[in-house]
Order: structure tokens, then C-alpha cells, then sequence
């Protein structure tokens, strides 16, 4: 709350979606390679270039203590995935970083369709049952609404639905998924790290390294800096030549860097801008507030 006055990203899917949506215009349209632009303004839901109210008034409830089992459960289920994924990459010592880049690539679209399909036979075993209408509604996997989001963007396009979906089909199947930034850029992290466990790397990576994976992919774009661990840092420090943004990337490995730049954004506010800071905000307009970090607040 402190550093963004209670500002969040949208939810990664819709940032996803946001970019699948714009790759599979271009895709239908069959106009050359797409031209990106990353704003963040596209992804948060409010305005971040704006003077916030003074005082923050936060109503805190129980929602953490609530959601950690099933946030327990869900890491330890993706701890268990990564090290069964990494115990084969250390038996694929023939294959290159383009073998399991591509495989990574390709994964997004086929999983994509699997679901779809599954979902689809769960309303048809519904329906053979004899329930005309669901009774209880079933929870959409989010590749349901890639699906049905990417359809209406064909049908968009001049395509009636039956063509669309057909499409749909076609365009999930594609390589040119590929171009899709946080399909690239998350399929070059795993590549890398398939790189590292079949080079004689031992101890797997963490089990939140999925999430970081999911979390670096959408939002490296976007950001003017972005800091991560160690781990993650050193594989996209390895991966300068697969994508270039200008996203300043820092973790300890970096930390002086880190703080030389955030002094330089400090240093580069004009007094006039200090004014108006002082102006909104008081005199305590340049000092930070500390009084969080004391034990005796927390």
C-alpha cells in the first residue's frame, strides 16, 4: 500500500489474453509481424500518473489466512511438477536450448485445446445424463475463455462462428505462438533451465519457480525495472540475446546498481516538482515512511 497506494496489476490472464488477443488479430488479418507496444496503463486497472489522497484507510481481513491451504497446496503441487519436469530434462543430454524452446512454445496452445475439449465433454456427459441445463454450473478453466476469446476476435474478423472456432482451432495449433511475448519469453526461462539440468546441474530450482516464471514473463515487458532472485536474474542475464526489452533488471546480485538507480530517480526531481509534492503532501514531502518497518507498529 505504501509503495503503490494499493495499486495492483490486472490479473495475469487477462494481461495474457491481452496480448494473445492483439497476435491473433494480426494472425487472421495475415498482415506480416506484429508491431508491439507495452504501456503498463493496459495493464492496471486505474490511473498510477496521479496525485493519491493523503491518508491510506485499509480494512484488513482474514482472506490470507483463509486462502493458505489452498496457496500451500497449490505451491507444493508446482514444487512437485518442477522436479518431476527437471529429473527428465537431466536425462535429455542430446537435446539443444531450440529443442526445449520449442516444445515450451508449443505447449501453451496444445494444453490450451486439451482443456477446451475436456471441458466440452464434461457439458456433453451433463447433458447425455439428463439435465437438460447444468444444475450447478461448472467452474470454466481459464482456457475455455482463450478459446471463446480468440473466437470472437475471429468472428470479429468477418468469420461466422462455426468458421471461427474452426480457426480458433487452427490458430492454437500454429508455431506463431511463439511471437506472443510472455509465451517467448517464458519458453526461453524454461530452456534455459532444461539447459542447466541436463548440463550436470544437480538441485532443482525452488517450488515457487513456476509462479516466478508466470510472473516474469507477463510483466517484464511492461516495467521499467523489475527485481528478482538470484536464480532468476542470472538466467535472464543469460538470455540477453533471445529478447531485448529495456527493462532494467536488478536482485542482490546487483544491489548497488539497484540503489544508484533508485537514487537517480530521486535526484532527478526538479524543484518544481518538489513544490507540488510538498504542496499535496506537507512539509515531510521527501522523507520516507520508516515508522512501518518498527516491530513495535508491526
Amino acid at each position: 500500500e505504501q509503495l503503490s497506494h494499493g495499486l495492483q496489476f490486472n490479473r495475469f490472464h487477462s494481461i495474457q489474453m491481452l496480448q494473445v488477443c492483439a497476435h491473433a488479430g494480426n494472425w487472421i488479418r495475415q498482415t506480416g509481424a506484429y508491431q508491439w507496444y507495452f504501456d503498463v496503463r493496459d495493464i492496471v486497472p486505474r490511473k498510477i500518473d496521479v496525485w493519491h489522497e493523503h491518508f491510506i484507510i485499509s480494512l484488513h481481513r482474514n482472506y490470507i489466512e483463509k486462502s493458505a491451504p489452498a496457496l500451500r497446496a497449490s505451491r507444493e503441487g508446482a514444487g512437485r511438477t518442477i522436479e518431476s519436469v527437471w529429473r527428465r530434462w537431466q536425462g535429455e543430454t542430446n537435446r539443444k536450448f531450440d529443442d526445449w524452446y520449442r516444445e515450451e512454445a508449443a505447449a501453451y496452445g496444445r494444453s490450451t485445446l486439451k482443456h477446451y475439449a475436456e471441458y466440452l465433454k464434461q457439458l456433453a456427459d451433463i447433458q447425455a445424463a439428463g439435465f437438460p441445463t447444468i444444475p450447478n454450473p461448472l467452474e470454466e478453466p481459464l482456457a475455455v475463455d482463450s478459446v471463446i476469446q480468440v473466437a470472437h476476435v475471429f468472428e470479429s474478423a468477418g468469420h461466422d462462428q462455426r468458421d471461427a472456432l474452426q480457426k480458433t482451432e487452427d490458430y492454437f495449433s500454429s508455431a506463431s505462438l511463439s511471437e506472443i511475448p510472455w509465451i517467448h519469453i517464458s519458453s526461453c526461462m524454461c530452456a534455459a533451465l532444461a539447459r542447466r539440468a541436463a548440463s550436470g546441474r544437480k538441485k532443482p530450482p525452488s517450488r515457487g519457480f513456476l509462479q516466478d516464471i508466470q510472473i516474469i514473463s507477463t510483466l517484464l515487458p511492461y516495467c521499467d525495472a523489475i527485481f528478482l532472485d538470484k536464480e532468476c536474474h542470472s538466467i535472464i542475464e543469460e538470455l540477453k540475446s533471445h529478447f531485448d526489452y529495456p527493462t532494467k533488471v536488478f536482485s542482490l546480485r546487483n544491489k548497488e546498481d539497484f540503489l544508484e538507480y533508485l537514487e537517480g530517480i530521486e535526484q532527478s526531481a526538479t524543484e518544481e516538482q518538489l513544490c507540488a509534492l510538498e504542496e499535496v503532501y506537507g512539509s515531510r514531502r521527501p522523507e520516507p515512511y520508516l515508522d512501518m518497518f518498527d516491530d513495535a507498529v508491526i
